[in-house]
């Protein structure tokens, strides 16, 4: 069971739209499967999380092009998204978001 019967008490946070999630996770604005176990799959997970597509940044640009300056802000505005949303932590579905 994922969900907390017991709270009696719950307080706006500024700038916070949603309540509940517990990650978010920026994915890339590209098209492809997201099977049981992968990461764009929301089954997997046993608690709430939020999607945010990091706009622009697809798996080309991220991985093989040699300047990555123009995937840095598009990755900020989904992180800050998320994090006004009200996710407690925030991924990405890729290692190279670092």
């Amino acid at each position: 069971m994922n969900r907390d019967f017991g709270i009696n008490y719950i307080r706006t946070r500024k700038q916070h739209t949603c309540y509940g999630m517990g990650i978010g996770i920026m994915v890339l604005d590209d098209a492809y499967p997201g099977f049981p176990g992968d990461v764009r799959n929301a089954s997997g997970f046993g608690y709430p999380i939020q999607y945010q597509i990091a706009k622009g940044v697809d798996n080309y640009t991220l991985v093989w092009e040699q300047d990555k300056t123009p995937c840095r802000q598009p990755i900020l505005d989904a992180a800050k998204a998320l994090e006004n949303m009200g996710c407690r932590a925030i991924a990405a579905e890729c290692g190279y978001f670092e």
